[in-house]
């Protein structure tokens, strides 16, 4: 069995994609229907958004640093 809390209160339309970051020690996620990438500070609880021009599905780390996201018309980074 496994304890569960509440990291963050937000009023996501649909959040999706939680994704760990060990170098920018941020958890990631995207909101889809509100489209933008957000990065949560778990140590401080602060939240990061940067809106994205259209829907957002995904986000994976790149290799050489940095994000790659996908938006509906492809993948950017």
């Amino acid at each position: 069995m496994y304890d569960v809390e509440c990291v963050l209160r937000w009023e996501a339309l649909l959040g999706e994609v939680p994704l760990w970051s060990s170098r920018d020690q941020l958890l990631y996620w995207v909101d889809i229907r509100a489209p933008a990438l957000h990065g949560l500070d778990l140590a401080t609880g602060a939240n990061q958004s940067w809106p994205m021009p259209e829907p957002i599905g995904a986000v994976a780390i790149h290799a050489e640093g940095g994000l790659l996201v996908a938006l509906a018309s492809g993948l950017y980074r």
